[in-house]
């Protein structure tokens, strides 16, 4: 690294950056529910009963017991093979 008046100059290293882009569907494999599907979580809930401001200050314990479905959905989800490549890319970069 060298000085050049008040900025450091960084020579001799290549950054290479990953990024991912992705959304809930990328979990259907492993058994989780998406949002949008015919038979997915907004087929069941209404977005604006469980997932905003106003939906907690009406009903707060609805918002929870939503989230912790989901939570509890998550515990038993296996990894499939695209969290699997992400996480391995994660390691990698």
């Amino acid at each position: 690294m060298e000085t050049k008046g008040n900025k450091k100059l960084i020579t001799g290293i290549i950054a290479v950056i990953a990024v991912v882009f992705t959304g809930a569907g990328v979990s259907a494999e492993s058994g989780l529910g998406t949002f949008r599907d015919t038979d997915g979580l907004w087929a069941r809930f209404r977005v604006e009963d469980v997932c905003t401001p106003e939906a907690w200050q009406k009903n707060p314990e609805k918002c929870v017991e939503f989230y912790n479905m989901r939570r509890q959905e998550t515990l038993t989800a296996e990894p499939n093979l695209a969290h699997k490549a992400i996480a391995h890319l994660e390691k990698v970069f």
